[in-house]
C-alpha cells in the first residue's frame, strides 16, 4: 500500500503533461495553417490579377466570369468616339483634294469630262434661270457660311468675356489659356488662312466657271471651303468652350470636371450636321451654275483638312 501511495503522486502528473502537449501542438498547427491559408490567398490573388491582365484570360476554358465581366464593363465604359483631329482624317481629305487637283492640272481629262459635264447639263435642264439666280445663288448658298461665321465670332466673344483669370493671376486649370488658343486658332483660320488659300489656288488652276461671262475662277469653290471651315471649327473647336462658358455663367460654384466637360452633342451628330451644311452649300453653288461638281468637292475636302489640322 505504501508503494502504491508513493507511486500515485508520480503517476498523477504524467497524464497531465500528456494532455498539455497536444494542446500546444494543436495551437501551433492552427497558427501554421492560418499562415499557410494567408499565403495561399495571396498566391490566388496574384494569379487572378495575372490572368485578368493577360490577353489569353478570356480565350481559355478556365476563364472566370469576373474576368469576362470586367473586360466587358471596361469596354462599355470607353466607347469609341469620332475624332476629327486624327491624322488619317486630314490625310484622306488631302488625298481627295490632291486627286482632283492633279486631274485639273493635267487638263481635266477624267473627272470634268465624265462627271462635271453631265451634272452641268442636268442642272440646266431641270432648273429654270430665275430659280438658279434668285433661290440657289443667294438663299441656298450664302446663309449657312455666314451664319457659321457669325456663330464663331459670338462664341469667341462669349468665351473670352466669361472666362477670366483669378485676381492673383494664376490659372491653375489652364482654362483661360485653352480658350485663348481655341479662339485665336479659329479666327486666324477663318479670317486669314482660308481666304489666302483660296486666293492662291484659284489663279494657279485658272479654271473657268460654268456660267458664261464670269470673270473669276472656280477651282476650288470658296463657298464650300468657307462653309466647311467655319461650321467645322464652330462644331469641333468652339462648341465645347462655349457650352462651358454658358454653364459657368448660369451655375455658380462649378467644379473642375464640369468646367472641362463637353457639350451634350455627340461627335457623330456634329459630323452629320457638318456634312449637311457643306452639302447644302455645295448643292446651291452647283444649281446656281457658279461651280462645277469637282470644284465643290475640292473645296469641301480642303476645308476638312484644315479643320482637322486645327
Amino acid at each position: 500500500m505504501s508503494c502504491r501511495c508513493r507511486a500515485l503522486p508520480r503517476c498523477v502528473p504524467r497524464p497531465q503533461g500528456r494532455r498539455r502537449m497536444p494542446r500546444r501542438a494543436a495551437v501551433r498547427c492552427e497558427i501554421i495553417e492560418e499562415r499557410r491559408g494567408d499565403i495561399d490567398e495571396e498566391k490566388d490573388e496574384a494569379r487572378i490579377h495575372k490572368d485578368r491582365s493577360s490577353p489569353r484570360a478570356v480565350r481559355g476554358p478556365k476563364a472566370t466570369t469576373g474576368t469576362v465581366s470586367s473586360s466587358t464593363s471596361s469596354a462599355s465604359k470607353a466607347p469609341a468616339t469620332l475624332d476629327i483631329g486624327r491624322p488619317s482624317v486630314a490625310l484622306a481629305a488631302l488625298a481627295e483634294f490632291s486627286i482632283l487637283a492633279a486631274d485639273q492640272a493635267s487638263g481635266g481629262r477624267v473627272f470634268p469630262v465624265f462627271v462635271d459635264a453631265n451634272v452641268h447639263d442636268l442642272v440646266l435642264t431641270t432648273t429654270p434661270l430665275e430659280i438658279r439666280e434668285d433661290v440657289f445663288a443667294h438663299l441656298v448658298s450664302d446663309p449657312l457660311p455666314e451664319a457659321a461665321l457669325l456663330l464663331l465670332f459670338v462664341s469667341s466673344a462669349v468665351c473670352l468675356t466669361t472666362t477670366r483669370k483669378p485676381p492673383g493671376g494664376d490659372d491653375d486649370d489652364g482654362v483661360r489659356d485653352d480658350v485663348v488658343r481655341r479662339v485665336a486658332a479659329s479666327l486666324a483660320t477663318c479670317v486669314l488662312a482660308a481666304p489666302l488659300v483660296e486666293s492662291a489656288l484659284k489663279p494657279f488652276f485658272h479654271r473657268a466657271r460654268p456660267l458664261a461671262g464670269a470673270t473669276t475662277f472656280s477651282f476650288p469653290s470658296g463657298h464650300s471651303l468657307g462653309c466647311a471651315v467655319a461650321v467645322g471649327l464652330w462644331l469641333f473647336v468652339m462648341l465645347d468652350p462655349t457650352w462651358r462658358a454658358i454653364r459657368r455663367g448660369r451655375v455658380e460654384g462649378t467644379t473642375r470636371g464640369e468646367r472641362e466637360g463637353e457639350a451634350p452633342v455627340r461627335r457623330e451628330a456634329r459630323a452629320v450636321a457638318w456634312f449637311f451644311c457643306v452639302f447644302v452649300t455645295a448643292s446651291g453653288r452647283i444649281f446656281a451654275d457658279r461651280h462645277w461638281l469637282s470644284d465643290t468637292m475640292a473645296g469641301a475636302a480642303l476645308g476638312v483638312c484644315i479643320v482637322s489640322c486645327v
